[in-house]
């Protein structure tokens, strides 16, 4: 399967800087140097036919429809950071207050 590590979107290229199962952190870097962040849920496909040209099993980001339900855009790397380690903390079952 091909691993997002980077892809583009609305004029930024982002970079995948962490990741935790399908959870990733992106920096997207624009052409004029401006940066944003973005915490995601990785998405994949087990491989598909579009128009007759068949495409290998991949990972993609969500789409625009699916921002704000699996996808976040962050002005800060601290405002990113957090919602990367809160999505990624383990949850103890045992205790249903932590």
């Amino acid at each position: 399967m091909n691993k997002l590590l980077q892809y583009k979107r609305n004029g930024f290229t982002f970079n995948q800087v962490d990741r935790v199962g399908d959870i990733a952190y992106f920096v997207g870097v624009g052409k004029e140097g401006e940066t944003t962040h973005e915490v995601i849920v990785v998405q994949s496909h087990d491989g598909r036919e579009i128009n007759g040209v068949s495409y290998p099993p991949a990972e993609y980001p969500p789409s625009n429809e699916q921002w704000g339900r699996k996808g976040w855009t962050f002005s800060t790397p601290l405002q990113a950071r957090i919602a990367f380690d809160q999505m990624t903390k383990p949850v103890d079952t045992r205790n249903p207050e932590s």
